[in-house]
Protein backbone atom coordinates (compact mmCIF):
# COMPACT_ATOMS: atom_id res chain seq x y z
CA UNK A 1 0.00 0.00 0.00
CA UNK A 2 1.08 3.53 -0.61
CA UNK A 3 2.73 5.11 2.42
CA UNK A 4 0.47 8.14 2.12
CA UNK A 5 -2.88 6.40 1.67
CA UNK A 6 -3.69 2.84 2.77
CA UNK A 7 -6.73 2.71 0.48
CA UNK A 8 -4.76 3.17 -2.74
CA UNK A 9 -2.02 1.40 -4.67
CA UNK A 10 0.24 2.91 -7.34
CA UNK A 11 1.27 0.44 -10.05
CA UNK A 12 4.06 1.12 -12.59
CA UNK A 13 4.17 -1.02 -15.73
CA UNK A 14 5.70 -1.26 -19.20
CA UNK A 15 3.33 -3.77 -20.88
CA UNK A 16 0.43 -2.32 -22.82
CA UNK A 17 -2.18 -0.25 -20.98
CA UNK A 18 -4.81 -2.84 -21.96
CA UNK A 19 -2.88 -5.50 -20.05
CA UNK A 20 -2.44 -3.19 -17.06
CA UNK A 21 -6.14 -2.40 -17.14
CA UNK A 22 -6.95 -6.11 -16.83
CA UNK A 23 -4.66 -6.45 -13.81
CA UNK A 24 -6.11 -3.35 -12.16
CA UNK A 25 -9.72 -4.46 -12.76
CA UNK A 26 -9.04 -7.91 -11.29
CA UNK A 27 -7.31 -6.43 -8.24
CA UNK A 28 -10.06 -3.87 -7.59
CA UNK A 29 -12.70 -6.61 -7.91
CA UNK A 30 -10.94 -8.72 -5.29
CA UNK A 31 -10.17 -5.69 -3.04
CA UNK A 32 -13.07 -3.26 -3.61
CA UNK A 33 -11.92 -0.81 -0.93
CA UNK A 34 -8.58 -0.17 -2.63
CA UNK A 35 -8.23 2.16 -5.61
CA UNK A 36 -5.39 1.41 -8.05
CA UNK A 37 -3.71 4.02 -10.21
CA UNK A 38 -1.19 2.96 -12.81
CA UNK A 39 1.43 4.57 -14.99
CA UNK A 40 2.63 3.06 -18.27
CA UNK A 41 5.55 3.98 -20.52
CA UNK A 42 8.02 2.41 -22.98
CA UNK A 43 10.52 0.23 -21.10
CA UNK A 44 13.65 2.36 -21.64
CA UNK A 45 11.98 5.70 -20.76
CA UNK A 46 10.10 4.10 -17.91
CA UNK A 47 13.21 2.65 -16.31
CA UNK A 48 15.21 5.88 -16.59
CA UNK A 49 12.37 7.75 -14.89
CA UNK A 50 11.90 5.13 -12.16
CA UNK A 51 15.62 5.12 -11.42
CA UNK A 52 15.66 8.92 -11.13
CA UNK A 53 12.55 8.95 -8.92
CA UNK A 54 13.97 6.26 -6.64
CA UNK A 55 17.35 7.99 -6.41
CA UNK A 56 15.61 11.25 -5.47
CA UNK A 57 13.33 9.48 -2.97
CA UNK A 58 10.11 10.48 -4.72
CA UNK A 59 8.88 7.31 -6.47
CA UNK A 60 5.16 6.84 -5.72
CA UNK A 61 4.97 3.25 -7.00
CA UNK A 62 3.94 0.51 -4.59
CA UNK A 63 4.21 -2.21 -7.26
CA UNK A 64 6.26 -2.32 -10.46
CA UNK A 65 6.08 -4.75 -13.33
CA UNK A 66 9.72 -4.89 -14.49
CA UNK A 67 11.74 -7.06 -16.80
CA UNK A 68 14.47 -9.21 -15.30
CA UNK A 69 17.30 -6.77 -16.09
CA UNK A 70 15.42 -3.81 -14.60
CA UNK A 71 14.63 -5.77 -11.44
CA UNK A 72 18.28 -6.84 -11.10
CA UNK A 73 19.49 -3.25 -11.54
CA UNK A 74 17.11 -2.00 -8.84
CA UNK A 75 18.07 -4.91 -6.58
CA UNK A 76 21.79 -4.12 -6.96
CA UNK A 77 21.13 -0.46 -6.06
CA UNK A 78 19.20 -1.47 -2.94
CA UNK A 79 15.80 -0.23 -4.16
CA UNK A 80 13.95 -3.55 -3.86
CA UNK A 81 13.00 -5.61 -0.84
CA UNK A 82 12.75 -9.39 -0.96
CA UNK A 83 9.21 -10.73 -1.14
CA UNK A 84 8.29 -14.37 -1.68
CA UNK A 85 4.59 -14.68 -2.39
CA UNK A 86 2.87 -18.04 -2.17
CA UNK A 87 1.81 -17.58 -5.82
CA UNK A 88 5.48 -17.47 -6.93
CA UNK A 89 5.69 -21.21 -6.26
CA UNK A 90 3.48 -21.83 -9.30
CA UNK A 91 6.18 -20.40 -11.60
CA UNK A 92 9.27 -22.36 -12.66
CA UNK A 93 12.34 -21.94 -10.47
CA UNK A 94 14.21 -20.27 -13.36
CA UNK A 95 11.60 -17.46 -13.28
CA UNK A 96 12.34 -16.67 -9.63
CA UNK A 97 15.18 -14.58 -8.27
CA UNK A 98 17.23 -16.78 -5.93
CA UNK A 99 17.21 -14.08 -3.24
CA UNK A 100 13.43 -13.56 -3.41
CA UNK A 101 13.50 -10.09 -4.98
CA UNK A 102 11.41 -10.88 -8.06
CA UNK A 103 9.39 -13.47 -9.94
CA UNK A 104 9.16 -13.24 -13.70
CA UNK A 105 5.42 -13.60 -14.21
CA UNK A 106 5.32 -13.86 -17.99
CA UNK A 107 7.63 -14.40 -20.90
CA UNK A 108 7.55 -12.57 -24.21
CA UNK A 109 7.67 -15.19 -26.96
CA UNK A 110 9.83 -14.55 -30.01
CA UNK A 111 10.06 -16.54 -33.22
CA UNK A 112 13.24 -17.03 -35.20
CA UNK A 113 12.94 -17.50 -38.95
CA UNK A 114 15.80 -17.99 -41.38
CA UNK A 115 16.42 -17.98 -45.14
CA UNK A 116 16.94 -21.62 -46.11
CA UNK A 117 18.84 -20.55 -49.23
CA UNK A 118 21.44 -18.72 -47.13
CA UNK A 119 21.69 -20.76 -43.92
CA UNK A 120 21.98 -24.55 -43.72
CA UNK A 121 19.65 -26.27 -41.26
CA UNK A 122 22.57 -27.51 -39.12
CA UNK A 123 23.91 -23.93 -38.83
CA UNK A 124 20.70 -22.48 -37.36
CA UNK A 125 21.19 -21.40 -33.72
CA UNK A 126 18.84 -23.25 -31.36
CA UNK A 127 18.75 -20.53 -28.67
CA UNK A 128 18.85 -16.74 -28.50
CA UNK A 129 22.23 -16.94 -26.75
CA UNK A 130 23.61 -19.14 -29.55
CA UNK A 131 22.36 -16.60 -32.09
CA UNK A 132 24.14 -13.77 -30.28
CA UNK A 133 27.31 -15.86 -30.01
CA UNK A 134 27.22 -16.72 -33.73
CA UNK A 135 26.73 -13.09 -34.76
CA UNK A 136 29.54 -11.89 -32.52
CA UNK A 137 31.97 -14.68 -33.41
CA UNK A 138 31.66 -13.77 -37.09
CA UNK A 139 32.99 -10.33 -36.21
CA UNK A 140 36.58 -11.57 -35.74
CA UNK A 141 38.02 -8.07 -36.15
CA UNK A 142 36.46 -7.05 -32.83
CA UNK A 143 38.46 -7.13 -29.59
CA UNK A 144 37.21 -9.21 -26.64
CA UNK A 145 36.07 -6.09 -24.76
CA UNK A 146 34.22 -4.82 -27.85
CA UNK A 147 32.50 -8.21 -28.22
CA UNK A 148 31.43 -8.10 -24.55
CA UNK A 149 30.06 -4.57 -24.98
CA UNK A 150 28.24 -5.55 -28.19
CA UNK A 151 26.75 -8.65 -26.54
CA UNK A 152 25.55 -6.58 -23.58
CA UNK A 153 24.06 -3.96 -25.93
CA UNK A 154 22.25 -6.63 -27.97
CA UNK A 155 20.82 -8.25 -24.84
CA UNK A 156 19.77 -4.89 -23.40
CA UNK A 157 18.15 -3.89 -26.70
CA UNK A 158 16.28 -7.20 -26.76
CA UNK A 159 15.16 -7.04 -23.12
CA UNK A 160 14.40 -3.32 -23.12
CA UNK A 161 11.76 -3.49 -25.82
CA UNK A 162 8.17 -2.76 -24.90
CA UNK A 163 6.93 -5.58 -22.76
Amino acid sequence: MSNSDSSSVCFYTTPSPDYAGEIVAAFETQYPGIKVSYDHDHAARFFARVLQELTEGRCPADVMLLNRQQAEALKQRGFLQPYRSSEAQSFPERAQDADGFATQVFMVPFSLAYHTGKVARQEVPATYEALLRAVLERSTALSRSTIKRQRLRLVRDHEGSDG
